[in-house]
């Protein structure tokens, strides 16, 4: 019986070892005019030395090991849920190993291929010290938990995206004068995973909101998505935690207000009158998310810094390198692709902030390339005219119309339509302009054509009513009243259920909204808005507007929505709403 077992283990194996992922298929288009190659010598052009994004003192430090990494010394507090009421007492840095060690099984364990349990002997070895304060109790427990068994093979697909980004994030956050340990931030929000959306609209590594987002200077366009651009919206995401620590003076509420929202943190702390974020913890007042984030955060950093210790594998993954090149002027980057020899899928990769296989003509972008191709470019550039590199034509249908009805009518494959155009569902709405592909060599298009194009959004613009709770509303009725959802009020206001004197955010269409507001008139018997109360300031070197909001307590929103504003100049006169 043995043999038979060893037998048929041998047979199993060697047929295993014979697998392959298949080679995936590169697009061709068969009826393609291509542009004459005009004596340009592609594939003997120079190529250079890879050039880093990283300073040459960082480069090295590319290859070293997390382990290894000197961090400045943080205290550790270690408290259970019950403590947490009661002031945190300082201590000196402590081994973590004695504080707290998974409950393990003895030997290996599957179960529906998904729960694993270890038992790990190197656990006495952890003495990592961080430079942000940590805290260790029962829900960073149950986190460390989650991550090493039932959920460890989202924790290994996270650590290997986080080698891409990671010591650029602590690069980015070490100029700032910002504690490193942050960069761990992205497991808890995204998995380090740059192109993810929320339910709530939240995008990126960073999961910026559009409105949040457009405060720190991210483009969301027709074109572009600047918070899925892991260089600007790491950028973006410095200076909100900045800002957000300037405010509180404490990581853990500033953590928390990253997730929430400033506003609703402030509330909680005047409310309860403690500006301690684990006793703000015990009160129904922030929604379970909120409360769980920094002990979320925490687990997954102590994971993410003691890997071997945990048992999980340091990937074969280098920190993303590429180098950049400007474009004054819209490119079609499937031709770009056919003309360099780059491959589309990298150029995909490298610039997920674009929306479409062009990029944007009113603007000057950067578009990031493979390490060794900057040369070959640029000689592309410099031997085909702008018209011959983009090759596109712009059609809008008068109502709504399926990609394959498009795709039909011009003789193009409605897959490279639905890619070029970026779209995730394969009908597009009246009005909606569509790039369509040349199939039959250079088409000049007017590029002011394409800058118009700029303002037009995917979607229908999302925007939101603020509402206060009343005696015997529901969220079904709130929903009802205005034409949305109970889980898109949920989703966006991060809560399960509502209570009387609860102030939220309704998000409706602009449409719905300029609706909701005239039934609301009539409900209430209001036929004018009550006039906003504001105060005239000169703005100073150093002001943006966050801080002038979170200054004169109320909503950045407000005052770009009172002012038509985007960003701030030194002398401007505008006015702020009185809170």
């Amino acid at each position: 019986m043995r043999k038979i077992v060893l037998l048929l283990l041998s047979i199993s194996l060697l047929g295993c070892a014979g697998l392959s992922k298949p080679a995936s298929v590169a697009y061709q288009n068969r009826t393609t005019k291509p542009l004459e190659s005009k004596n340009l010598d592609i594939q003997n052009t120079k190529m250079p030395s890879p050039h880093y994004i990283y300073s040459p003192e960082i480069r090295t430090s590319a290859s070293i090991d997390l382990l290894n990494i000197e961090e400045d010394n943080q205290k550790v507090v270690v408290s259970s849920d019950k403590d947490n009421k009661q002031k945190k007492p300082k201590t000196d840095t402590i081994n973590f190993s004695n504080i707290y060690q998974p409950n393990f099984d003895t030997s290996f364990l599957f179960q529906d291929n998904k729960k694993l349990k270890l038992n790990y002997n190197t656990l006495d070895n952890i003495t990592e010290t961080f430079n942000v304060p940590v805290t260790i109790n029962d829900r960073v427990k149950k986190y460390i938990d989650r991550f090493t068994t039932t959920s460890r093979n989202t924790m290994q697909r996270w650590i290997n995206n986080s080698f891409k980004y990671l010591f650029y994030v602590k690069d980015l956050f070490q100029s700032y004068g910002l504690p490193t340990d942050l960069s761990y931030l992205p497991l808890a929000e995204s998995g380090f995973d740059p192109i993810v959306r929320s339910r709530a609209g939240a995008v990126g590594m960073w999961q910026f909101m559009e409105s949040t987002g457009r405060l720190y200077g991210l483009k969301v366009n027709y074109w572009v998505d600047e918070r899925k651009d892991f260089e600007k919206s790491t950028d973006a995401a410095a200076r909100h935690l900045k800002d957000l620590y300037e405010k509180f003076n404490d990581w853990s509420l500033a953590l928390a207000a990253y997730n929430a929202g400033a506003g609703r943190i402030q509330k909680a702390i005047d409310k309860f009158n403690t500006d301690d974020y684990f006793e703000l913890s015990s009160y129904k007042h922030l929604a379970e998310e909120t409360k769980d984030y920094v002990p979320k955060y925490t687990a997954l950093m102590i994971i993410h810094k003691n890997l071997i210790q945990y048992g999980f594998e340091y990937p074969d993954i280098q920190p993303i390198i590429y180098e950049k090149v400007k474009l004054d002027y819209p490119v079609n980057l499937y031709i770009l692709s056919k003309l360099t020899g780059v491959e589309l899928s990298d150029i995909i990769e490298l610039n997920p902030s674009l929306r479409r296989w062009i990029t944007p003509p009113s603007d000057t972008f950067e578009l990031k390339i493979p390490v060794g191709y900057k040369d070959k470019v640029l000689a592309v550039l410099n031997s085909y005219s702008p018209e011959e590199l983009l090759q596109v034509r712009i059609f809008t249908p008068t109502r709504k119309t399926r990609v394959a009805d498009i795709a039909k009518k011009f003789k193009i494959s409605s897959d490279r339509i639905m890619a070029m155009n970026g779209f995730k569902k394969p009908v597009v709405r009246a009005g909606f302009p569509v790039i369509i592909p040349s199939e039959k060599g250079n088409i000049v298009i007017d590029t002011k054509k394409l800058e118009t194009m700029t303002t037009i959004s995917d979607k229908p613009e999302i925007d939101t009513i603020s509402y206060k709770v009343k005696k015997g509303d529901t969220l079904a009725k709130i929903a009802k009243r205005y034409k949305t959802t109970t889980k898109a009020i949920q989703s966006f206001n991060r809560i399960t259920t509502i209570k009387v004197g609860m102030n939220i955010e309704i998000p409706v269409k602009n449409s719905s909204k300029t609706a909701s507001k005239s039934n609301l008139k009539q409900k209430t018997g209001k036929n004018t808005p009550t006039k906003q109360k504001y105060i005239t300031y000169k703005v100073q070197k150093g002001d943006t507007i966050y801080k002038l909001a979170n200054k004169y307590d109320t909503d950045p929103d407000l005052i770009i929505k009172l002012n038509n504003i985007k960003s701030l100049k030194q002398g401007q006169k505008i006015k702020i709403p009185k809170s």
